[in-house]
């Protein structure tokens, strides 16, 4: 367990990325928490030189919105950017890879080109209980449930 000490006002959550739709363009929001939520704050992209400046309201929330010309990130080339969202009491530091990803009809494009998904996808991973896997056991079994099946089958042979 850790414990982490906050101000008393922090930056509880935030959402920072590509506009959809858009390769030049970052939309999101942050979230203060606290007793004085009604604050300047920023928010930095050293390796751009990127800063912007924006306010929180009376609840906290502050709108981001911003031009950006960075690289994309993909699986062939992964690219990561440090974030630093500052409000005059709390500093938050991230790393964020930017990317845009479409979906029209049954194709999926990645930064504008098309993407092909090899595998499987099993949404309820323990299909005799149903829901997620909570352990190693529960995904393992995933695979047996062929054999459940069939040995059901024969016991009542």
């Amino acid at each position: 367990m850790h414990l982490i000490r906050t101000a008393n006002t922090y930056i509880d959550d935030y959402f920072v990325q590509l506009k959809k739709h858009s390769s030049t363009e970052v939309l999101g929001w942050i979230k203060l928490n606290g007793s004085t939520t009604n604050q300047d704050i920023r928010i930095q992209i050293p390796e751009l030189k990127l800063e912007y400046k924006t306010k929180s309201n009376k609840g906290g929330l502050a709108e981001v919105r911003f031009p950006l010309k960075a690289q994309l990130g993909s699986p062939e080339n992964p690219k990561l950017y440090k974030v630093i969202i500052q409000a005059h009491t709390d500093t938050v530091a991230d790393e964020i890879g930017f990317r845009n990803i479409e979906v029209k009809g049954t194709s999926v494009s990645l930064n504008g080109r098309p993407v092909f998904f090899r595998g499987v996808n099993i949404h309820e991973e323990r299909p005799i209980k149903g829901g997620k896997a909570n352990s190693e056991a529960d995904a393992l079994c995933s695979g047996c449930l062929g054999t459940l099946l069939s040995d059901t089958k024969s016991s009542q042979d």
